[in-house]
């Protein structure tokens, strides 16, 4: 099973964040979204937890308005610095 039928978009609003993120040159099956443990808040991640082009996240939020997105990152000894993106709803 691929991260992509793992964590699939759930909503119209992900899917026109995946779509805007490809058409910036993103691969379209590293582009997962995902619920934090316990919550029901989003979060976007790109393949391994790599990180997105800050212009780019901006991109998003132009044509999609109501939508923010802020970075998070987790430092891991093994892999090195790991990028995620909490999803706001405006």
């Amino acid at each position: 099973m691929t991260y992509d039928e793992c964590y699939p978009h759930k909503s119209p609003m992900e899917a026109k964040i995946k779509l805007l993120l490809v058409m910036r040159g993103y691969k379209p099956s590293d582009i997962h979204f995902r619920t934090t443990g316990g919550s029901n808040q989003r979060h976007l991640r790109y393949g391994y937890w790599r990180h997105v082009e800050y212009d780019d996240l901006e991109y998003v939020s132009k044509i999609q308005n109501n939508v923010a997105m802020s970075e998070f990152s987790i430092y891991d000894d093994d892999c090195g610095w790991k990028f995620g993106y909490d999803i706001e709803i405006k």
